[in-house]
C-alpha cells in the first residue's frame, strides 16, 4: 500500500491516485485522503441485506437510481469523493 498523500487533492487527483493503489479502500474528505477500515464479515452480510432491500424499494417506486455493490466512487464535488451503493441515473459506463 502506498503512503497516503499529505497534501490536499482534487477529486480527479484522488481518483487517479486511488486507481494506482494495489489494495485498500479510501475516500476523499475536504481534499484529504481518508483510509477506510477493512470490512468485517458481519458488516458485509448486513450491507448485502440493505442493498437488496434498497434495490427492491427503488425498483418498486420506479426511482431513477442505480444500485451498486462495492468500490464505486462517486465524485461529490472537487474535494469530496465517496463510496456509494446508490446513485441517481444516468450513469456513464
Amino acid at each position: 500500500m502506498s503512503a497516503v498523500p499529505d497534501r490536499l487533492l482534487t477529486s480527479d487527483e484522488f481518483i487517479d491516485w486511488a486507481m494506482r493503489q494495489p489494495s485498500g479502500r479510501y475516500e476523499l474528505v475536504a481534499g484529504r485522503v481518508v483510509t477506510m477500515a477493512p470490512e468485517r464479515t458481519w458488516h458485509n452480510l448486513v450491507k448485502i441485506a440493505v442493498l437488496l432491500a434498497l434495490r427492491e424499494g427503488v425498483n418498486r417506486a420506479g426511482l431513477p437510481c442505480t444500485i451498486y455493490t462495492d468500490g464505486m466512487t462517486v465524485v461529490v464535488d472537487r474535494q469530496h469523493s465517496r463510496e456509494v451503493i446508490a446513485h441517481p441515473r444516468p450513469v456513464t459506463r
